[in-house]
């Protein structure tokens, strides 16, 4: 990535993860994530995990921003929509996947 930015250039990374685990229910909310919400992708690694390889690999690391309480009001809407529309997710996806996610 050095060899992409000029001298003083500046690189945007986003990622999506989840608070260092410290609890068991971590644990179990990573699992549930990786299986039901990210499929495929790892948006379990806690942030700390980024810092140290960006810093280890020579990049300043300036600012960094969580979403967390924007977030939860985006999550908030999307299961009031979910409940909202029980009847077609059953219908397309089943009564299982309804109650999973």
């Amino acid at each position: 990535m050095h060899d992409l930015l000029d001298d003083d250039g500046v690189c945007y990374f986003q990622l999506a993860g989840l608070r260092k685990y410290w609890q068991y229910e971590d644990l179990i909310w990573g699992l549930f994530m990786n299986k039901y919400v990210f499929p495929g992708a790892d948006a379990s690694t806690p942030l700390g995990f980024y810092i140290d390889r960006f810093e280890g690999a020579g990049f300043e690391v300036r600012n960094i921003d969580t979403i967390g309480v924007h977030y939860s009001g985006t999550l908030w809407r999307w299961y009031r929509n979910w409940l909202a529309n029980k009847d077609k997710v059953e219908a397309k996806y089943g009564k299982r996947w309804f109650r999973v996610s």
